[in-house]
């Protein structure tokens, strides 16, 4: 049995910074590898259409959203209807904007409300290794991650950075062994 490996992003160059670490990941074929799109407490990013997914897919790396691991509760439905709003100019983006942000916080209320969401995820992390990014050292920063951070004990998290300073002064390996 393979060994599970998700990455947490939150934004869209989450997944072309980590996109190293994944590759090399899948090539050893150890893994069971997962993308999973998380929370901040100010929205989410839906990465389905970063151009990325379709080369990672044909590796057998999927991507989904926390809100796409338990199809049965209020968030996601929220989520749902949360995901149809684009972004748009003018009044009516500003109207669509406050709307967006004030669903967000009901989604987050309703999360933190539900007996078994955050119970059934950590449950779906168990003995994985996580991957994130400086989210994790952030308190206050993504509800998602204050949670499951409080229990760590299920699973392995690293996290690491990888910015244009780090990769112009050393290696990839040089920077994957700072993990």
């Amino acid at each position: 049995m393979n060994k599970k490996l998700i990455l947490l992003v939150r934004a869209y160059n989450d997944l072309d910074c980590r996109l190293p670490v994944l590759m090399e990941f899948a090539e050893k074929g150890n893994y069971d590898i997962f993308i999973i799109g998380i929370p901040t407490n100010n929205g989410i990013s839906d990465l389905r259409n970063h151009e990325l997914l379709a080369v990672l897919g044909d590796l057998g790396i999927h991507y989904q959203t926390i809100f796409d691991l338990n199809k049965r509760y209020i968030p996601n439905i929220l989520f749902w209807i949360y995901s149809l709003f684009q972004p748009r100019k003018g009044i009516a983006g500003k109207i669509s904007n406050k709307i967006k942000q004030k669903l967000f916080k009901i989604i987050v209320f309703i999360s933190y409300r539900s007996n078994y969401w955050f119970e059934d995820i950590i449950k779906s992390f168990d003995k994985s290794i996580i991957i994130i990014d400086e989210v994790v050292f952030q308190k206050n920063r993504s509800f998602f991650v204050d949670e499951l951070i409080e229990h760590k004990d299920h699973f392995s998290i690293y996290s690491f950075i990888l910015s244009a300073d780090n990769l112009n002064n050393m290696s990839f390996s040089e920077s994957y062994t700072l993990i």
